[in-house]
């Protein structure tokens, strides 16, 4: 899996921001504009011309969209469940 996240990286140009608590997405006509939490103390704000975003859906569902989210996908959020899970090598 770090090779994958490497090997995206490696392709895109421009800032890279890891293990921040997003806190709203705002979907601006030219933009969209990020609030998040950084090292869980400082907030921060930007626009940006593109965004690529990882989250569980959990934690999906705690961020403000301006838009909102549809119904439908709020839903399809809520509906998945996760369940704990080891791995074991012998």
């Amino acid at each position: 899996m770090q090779q994958l996240i490497e090997a995206v990286a490696g392709a895109l140009t421009g800032q890279i921001t890891c293990n921040a608590t997003v806190k709203k997405i705002q979907v601006e006509e030219t933009a969209t504009r990020i609030t998040w939490h950084q090292l869980g103390l400082l907030t921060k704000e930007e626009k940006f011309d593109y965004v690529l975003m990882t989250v569980p859906l959990p934690a999906l569902l705690k961020i403000d969209f301006h838009p909102s989210l549809s119904s439908l996908k709020r839903e399809a959020a809520r509906g998945v469940s996760y369940e704990n899970a080891g791995k074991l090598l012998l």
